[in-house]
């Protein structure tokens, strides 16, 4: 603490300007050393007086090139055709359109903020993305499992086969994904420092649940080496430098957009 505050009695030099003068003794009477500095940085990280003050818009790194994991052979002539388990659920009254493959285990999440729920055009809409999905990959879709909220997609989605499960049944595989999705975004609010939750959060908390549980991959997939992400998606395996950088929800200091003036 004191060293944070004597780097702002002198003005904010610059971080290695400091610590260079630390470093020469320059200061008079100073007990302060360049370990103690560096040690109030790891504390408290980058001062946020700089930030807002001095620093400027970083230039972005370079798009890394995009790289495909394909499908192993044996997975893909045993699973080139799938059935697929969709469902509608509801989350802090955000209406959302989940699924779940039968093979991959690949789960999809995605969120409409309608207030009067689903309506047909946001399902068959919905249904066609998930579709596509599987299709860049040459993955063929034979049915479509869900409950009779489905129905009146039926001629949209041909020729996919709809199978509708009989009145106040489910459908199995989705119904124990979206409980296993529901209980992964409650852990997400546990762990939040929030009272309130705007649906743009909500919305976030789901998608980071689906997203983590399509990183790894599953006991009961085609594969135990290979996640559902890498499968359908092609993605490579979690990054640990890029995982740890930053959790969701975390307080973060941006750039405001706006006009650049010298003003105060």
């Amino acid at each position: 603490e004191q060293a944070r505050e004597f780097y702002r009695f002198i003005g904010l030099p610059g971080w290695d300007e400091f610590l260079y003068l630390l470093s020469i003794r320059y200061f008079t009477n100073c007990s302060l050393t360049v370990e103690d500095a560096k040690n109030a940085k790891d504390i408290f990280g980058p001062d946020l007086l700089e930030l807002k003050s001095k620093s400027v818009r970083k230039t972005p790194p370079p798009i890394p090139a995009y790289r495909s994991t394909p499908i192993p052979t044996e997975i893909y002539n045993n699973h080139s055709s799938i059935n697929l388990s969709v469902d509608g659920i509801k989350v802090q009254g955000v209406p959302m359109i989940t699924s779940i493959s039968s093979q991959y285990k690949f789960r999809t999440v995605e969120a409409h903020r309608n207030r009067t729920g689903l309506s047909k055009d946001d399902i068959t809409k919905g249904i066609q993305r998930i579709i596509n999905i599987y299709h860049a990959r040459n993955i063929n879709i034979e049915q479509v499992n869900a409950d009779n909220e489905f129905e009146p997609i039926r001629d949209s989605i041909r020729p996919v086969n709809l199978n509708v499960v009989a009145a106040e049944a489910h459908v199995g595989d989705v119904e124990r994904s979206n409980r296993v999705i529901k209980e992964r975004t409650r852990a997400h609010v546990q762990r939040l420092p929030y009272r309130r939750y705007p649906k743009a959060m909500v919305e976030g908390c789901v998608i980071k649940a689906v997203k983590d549980l399509n990183s790894v991959p599953s006991r009961s997939g085609v594969s135990r080496t290979l996640s559902p992400s890498t499968l359908i998606l092609g993605k490579a395996p979690p990054d640990y430098k890029e995982v740890t950088k930053l959790n969701f929800g975390d307080y973060v200091q941006v750039h405001e957009p706006r006009k650049i003036t010298n003003t105060m």
